[in-house]
């Protein structure tokens, strides 16, 4: 089996440092979330490792995007592509537009970065 590579946006980079790096706890998990994904990266991690719904703006704007906790609140978006793996970034429910209420405006403000992400 090919190796897993892991492509890294510059956005990933930013909220890792904000949002996982100064906690040591959210740094174990997301690291548990790596070593599941290079092992076999179409192996769920937990039961919130899913796509975003088909119909919707993230989907439709990145085809496959993905997402999965890492707090309740936080969630890495990434995209699996052959033995590829693109970290878009930790997002909030909020930041995200899937918050409770949803905010449409937003999904499609954050579509539209995440389709024009280099990596």
């Amino acid at each position: 089996m090919a190796e897993t590579l892991f492509r890294r946006s510059e956005p990933y980079k930013e909220t890792y440092l904000a949002r996982i790096a100064p906690y040591p706890s959210l740094r174990a998990k997301f690291r548990d979330f790596m070593e599941v994904k290079r092992n076999n990266p179409m192996q769920q991690f937990g039961s919130s490792d899913t796509s975003f719904i088909s119909a919707g703006n993230l989907a439709k704007a990145v085809s496959g995007l993905r997402h999965a906790h890492i707090t309740q609140d936080v969630s890495i978006v990434y995209k699996i592509a052959g033995n590829q793996i693109y970290l878009y970034g930790f997002y909030t429910h909020d930041e995200l537009g899937t918050g409770n209420p949803a905010s449409v405006p937003r999904q499609k403000s954050i579509a539209g970065r995440f389709a024009k992400t280099q990596f």
